[in-house]
């Protein structure tokens, strides 16, 4: 099973790597709500990253990183980089997107994230942005990511928020999806014929997520939520773009509210592995 997941978004990614290099290269340039929310993503993880306040020459570890959004920000700032992902397509379009300026500071690898090429406390900094969905095994890849990161190194990650506002207003989809619980042979029929279901990504709720790096030992400092619209009716959207985008705004003042805080399409949680 672990070799058909990997091996199924291994080659999905590989077709798809010019098409996701264009997303993230465009993000906030159009009249997308997706497209804001990769936005908003990218600038809240900068901004973690400056308060950290690492020194320059800190070495930092992109595990899963697609095509490369974020190594010309880390190499600007004066990390070290080292990129992996198992999609080779990936990998590839990565390496076109930073400066030759920066060729001495970077490390590009195709590997798996459930063994990673590096040693032991190597890295200071690790982002795994949206990635953990579709690893073989999510415990394996913290741990790994935990190995590497040296004593009072942090990480950032990402996931697709399972306790997000639009799937917990869209009661209809939730209704369903409890059917298929308990009737197995309406879930195998429905399953796209291209996606067996072992392949389907994982989303994680918050407290899922911090149950997965707690007990990989990671301590966790923050956590946050990005993005509410676009809210959904049997799992479709509702209103336009510019509707959401507007719903979107009208929420973020709301935010902090303790109920919506962490409702966001895309949960963030930065932890620390602990010094020694």
């Amino acid at each position: 099973m672990a070799d058909k997941r990997n091996d199924y978004y291994r080659t999905y990614y590989d077709d798809r790597s010019a098409y996701w290099d264009s997303v993230y290269k465009t993000a906030g340039q159009e009249l997308s709500i997706y497209a804001v929310h990769f936005k908003q993503r990218r600038e809240l993880i900068l901004k973690i990253i400056d308060a950290l306040g690492l020194a320059r020459d800190s070495n930092a570890l992109d595990a899963g990183c697609g095509p490369g959004a974020y190594l010309a920000p880390l190499l600007e700032k004066g990390f070290r980089v080292s990129a992996v992902d198992q999609s080779a397509g990936m990998v590839e379009k990565a390496g076109k997107n930073f400066s030759e300026h920066y060729a001495d500071r970077v490390r590009l690898t195709v590997s798996s994230l459930e063994s990673l090429p590096f040693a032991s406390e190597e890295f200071d900094l690790a982002l795994n942005v949206a990635v953990l969905m579709y690893v073989s095994d999510d415990a394996r890849t913290i741990a790994e990511i935990y190995r590497v990161l040296k004593p009072g190194g942090t990480l950032i990650m990402t996931v697709d928020n399972k306790r997000d506002l639009a799937d917990m207003l869209d009661l209809p989809m939730r209704l369903k999806r409890l059917w298929r619980r308990w009737r197995p042979t309406a879930k195998k029929a429905i399953e796209p014929a291209n996606r067996p279901a072992t392949v389907k990504p994982r989303n994680y709720g918050p407290q899922e997520l911090k149950y997965l790096l707690q007990s990989a030992g990671f301590v966790i400092d923050e956590e946050e939520s990005i993005g509410f619209a676009p809210l959904l009716l049997h799992g479709k959207r509702i209103f336009s773009d510019l509707a959401d985008l507007r719903l979107d705004r009208l929420l973020q003042i709301v935010r902090w509210i303790p109920r919506l805080r962490l409702t966001g399409y895309t949960y963030l949680c930065r932890c620390h592995r602990p010094p020694q």
